[in-house]
């Protein structure tokens, strides 16, 4: 195929900068359009220089060759998309099965666009049921955390990570608390680390860091932010109880935060 291609450069009727990009399309057989969606390829004809393409809604669509590359991403035999195209049952059953490897399709098929929102919108409602999917997106996620190789952003619009190198969930999560840029920011991965103190290795080690590091932010935003102070005293004291540890007698208590915002509402009338 790349030498029939090869031949319509050399008579100029498709550039040759094109020429890789067609093979793909030929060879893969799928494709994205910024507008269509996804796409599968049903012919190739060299001698009209033109390719059909199924999109939805738009079966047997026609394209010159010479205007394919311009408008049409090819994507691999392996896309989440061109799963869903050609073995259906055969992702079904890995969902049902191994969520995880789910989710790392894709990952691998979207990169950085992967987020929670984009595995939702591929996979409902053809993969995995409407009224399923929350129950199904809980599992997905603590095989994920459990498994080592997701990093599993707290926020919608971040995108999930792979990563080949195995890393122990411990390690994993003290590391994002202590990534993480200020209190609000830790309050979401103390929680996940309380969700998952039966996993951690050493939960001695993670209280005396997470703790540690919670008792002294609380105290610094007591006065200043005394309603995300609460918050994180009520956070840091679920993380201990999971975690199995003591807050501590000088661990600022979520009264001592109540005083002062009497006090401070004496000397700054509301």
């Amino acid at each position: 195929m790349k030498e029939e291609f090869e031949k319509l450069a050399a008579s100029g009727k498709i550039r040759a900068a094109n020429v890789d990009t067609l093979v793909q399309l030929a060879t893969e057989g799928f494709c994205m359009h910024k507008s269509w969606g996804f796409g599968q390829i049903k012919t190739v004809d060299v001698v009209l220089g033109k390719l059909s393409v199924d999109f939805d809604g738009r079966e047997g669509h026609a394209i010159d060759l010479a205007f394919a590359p311009k408008i049409l991403t090819p994507i691999a035999k392996s896309h989440i998309e061109a799963r869903k195209a050609t073995d259906m049952d055969g992702l079904k059953q890995m969902a049902a099965l191994h969520h995880d490897e789910v989710i790392k399709v894709i990952v691998d098929s979207y990169g950085n666009l992967a987020t929670t929102d984009k595995v939702r919108d591929v996979l409902v409602p053809n993969v995995v049921e409407a009224d399923d999917y929350k129950k199904w997106w809980e599992t997905a996620r603590r095989e994920m955390k459990k498994g080592g190789h997701f990093k599993v952003p707290t926020k919608k619009t971040e995108a999930i990570e792979y990563q080949s190198e195995d890393i122990p969930l411990q390690e994993r999560l003290l590391r994002d608390f202590t990534d993480a840029r200020g209190l609000k920011a830790r309050l979401p991965i103390a929680v996940d680390l309380g969700k998952s103190a039966a996993d951690l290795d050493d939960k001695a080690a993670a209280a005396e860091v997470t703790l540690t590091k919670l008792n002294e932010e609380i105290s610094s935003h007591a006065r200043t932010q005394s309603a995300l102070a609460l918050e994180a005293v009520m956070v840091r004291d679920d993380l201990a109880q999971a975690l199995g540890a003591a807050v501590g007698e000088d661990a600022p208590a979520e009264s001592a935060i109540w005083d002062g915002e009497s006090k401070l509402s004496e000397i700054i009338p509301a």
